[in-house]
């Protein structure tokens, strides 16, 4: 969208609602010329206007990422409470357990284990680690066959 368009007609909306809100999708029909785009997952154009439809959204999304890692040869032992960032790379026959999160641009090499309620970001494993329960990496890099024990906090 032009710039210039979108600061001129904010400038013209009204609150012509219960609530008293603006909504910046009326900007669409000040447009000139409307444009459509067909998706082929309507998850891609899902409407948020709740925290719990931000929810759904993000479930939606994480599913997504873990099934392309699963994909690729990771396993992951309880999808629904395992979140990866979009941003990770993991290798083949990496073993991550329920509770983990591994965010930022962490990479995490093959043959890792990663055990329950790890907190990984912007950090790399080495090949064949194993990161105990609970441990935090923040920032680190971990030679291969590293073994953090449970509870470990390296940040």
């Amino acid at each position: 969208m032009n710039k210039a368009f979108l600061l001129t007609s904010v400038e013209r909306l009204h609150p012509d609602n219960a609530k008293g809100e603006l909504y910046l999708t009326d900007v669409v029909g000040m447009a000139s010329s409307v444009v459509s785009y067909t998706v082929a997952d309507p998850d891609e154009a899902y409407g948020i206007n709740s925290r719990s439809q931000l929810a759904f959204a993000q479930q939606r999304m994480q599913q997504r990422i873990n099934s392309a890692h699963m994909e690729q040869g990771v396993t992951i032992e309880d999808p629904a409470t395992t979140w990866i960032g979009p941003e990770v790379r993991i290798g083949r026959d990496v073993r991550v357990w329920p509770g983990t999160h591994i965010l930022g641009r962490s990479r995490v090499e093959s043959g890792t284990t990663i055990m329950p309620h790890a907190w990984i970001k912007d950090s790399t494993i080495g090949t064949g680690s194993t990161i105990g329960t609970g441990s935090v990496i923040e920032n680190r890099s971990l030679r291969d066959k590293a073994t953090t024990a449970p509870r470990t906090y390296l940040g």
